[in-house]
């Protein structure tokens, strides 16, 4: 399709001319009759709705610990020095509260931090809750610096039900080493692939993703970088994708540094038609409900170590965009931010009034 469209800049009746071509963008939806598009953004919105509101699934991110022993200058978190690890209290009434969702036949559950690993007893302990309790609880997911991700901690894996791992790396070690560093100062970058390493040559069963975090600093490291480590890592379960640096507004990260949307976009398209590299997710966009966010399911938290919830990974560690507390009677205390999450960033609002007050019905009532 790409080449289709290519061609079409330069002629665009070639496009128009292409029986073949004009049915798949009909078929795809690019191309509707007058009336349907409003049709189909209902429905996706519908599902949409749907997918957010689905009592089935719980869907946690637990952080057992927001401290870090790397100080990355791009980092949104602030609480890196925070020492607090999960306490058992904390952890039992994380089972208790889990419990009172009756009607959920599935548990998807991920650990961040922070650096997670730096409090793996307590993942630990709390995987083995988890096992206990009635529900479909597996294809866990860790999100984790690497850096201490030794032999003991791979050796046990497969039993904590991780199946998918994400490490960043963010260039050769030169560049990494300027970028991810530790707390006190120093390199990282042998260290984490040394780990690599030894997980891809372990019994391992699930999947690791090195995250190679992009601004304007490493753009130009990424398709090398990439080339090197699946060549390193051929015939395993380890992809590499890119990441978009994006420091929010009053960040101490210089702005300039970060690609805008436009030059994100850019830089997917170009790897994908002069090295069929294709973008994190596919070329085109993922569907209504593919893809949603935790932050915008009723059924979705982020959990910090003392119980604290969030519904997204970035306020974690943010007083202001607290949900509530599992410790809690009534755990959920700030309504409002919770409805902004679930509703208010609903890409079908604005669109779904428009076409209510054009429609038919609206123009009778009126």
């Amino acid at each position: 399709m790409l080449k289709v469209l290519d061609r079409g800049k330069d002629n665009s009746s070639i496009v128009l001319n292409d029986r073949d071509f004009n049915d798949l963008l009909c078929e795809k939806l690019v191309l509707v009759e007058p009336g349907e598009e409003e049709g189909q953004l209902l429905v996706q919105q519908y599902q949409r709705q749907a997918a957010c509101f689905d009592s089935s699934n719980l869907v946690l991110t637990i952080c057992p610990t927001l401290r870090c022993n790397f100080r990355c200058p791009y980092c949104f978190e602030s609480s890196q020095a925070d020492v607090k690890t999960m306490s058992q209290k904390t952890q039992e009434r994380l089972v208790d509260w889990i419990k009172q969702y009756k009607n959920i036949k599935n548990f998807n559950a991920g650990w961040y931090g922070g650096e997670p690993l730096l409090a793996f007893e307590a993942i630990c302990e709390l995987t083995e809750k988890f096992k206990a309790l009635d529900l479909n609880f597996d294809n866990v997911g860790l999100i984790t610096n690497g850096y201490l991700l030794y032999k003991d901690k791979i050796a046990r894996l497969n039993d904590l039900k991780i199946a998918d791992i994400q490490v960043p790396l963010d260039g050769p070690r030169e560049v990494h080493d300027s970028r991810r560093f530790l707390a006190g100062g120093g390199p990282t970058f042998d260290r984490i692939l040394e780990n690599i390493t030894n997980l891809m040559n372990s019994d391992y069963a699930g999947r690791c993703h090195i995250r190679v975090n992009v601004d304007r600093h490493n753009i130009r490291n990424y398709l090398d970088l990439r080339a090197s480590l699946l060549e390193q890592f051929k015939d395993t379960n380890l992809s590499v994708v890119p990441g978009h640096v994006d420091a929010a507004q009053g960040h101490s990260y210089s702005h300039w540094a970060c690609l805008d949307i436009g030059e994100w976009s850019d830089f997917n398209l170009e790897m994908c038609r002069k090295d069929s590299v294709p973008p994190l997710g596919g070329l085109y966009p993922q569907g209504p409900t593919g893809g949603m966010c935790i932050a915008t399911r009723h059924n979705g938290f982020v959990i910090g170590p003392e119980g604290e919830l969030y519904k997204c990974a970035e306020d974690v560690g943010k007083i202001e965009m607290v949900v509530g507390n599992i410790h809690e009677d009534d755990p959920i205390t700030n309504l409002v931010l919770r409805a902004r999450y679930a509703t208010g960033m609903d890409a079908y609002t604005i669109r779904s009034a428009e076409v209510a007050r054009s429609s038919p019905s609206a123009e009778a009532a009126a």
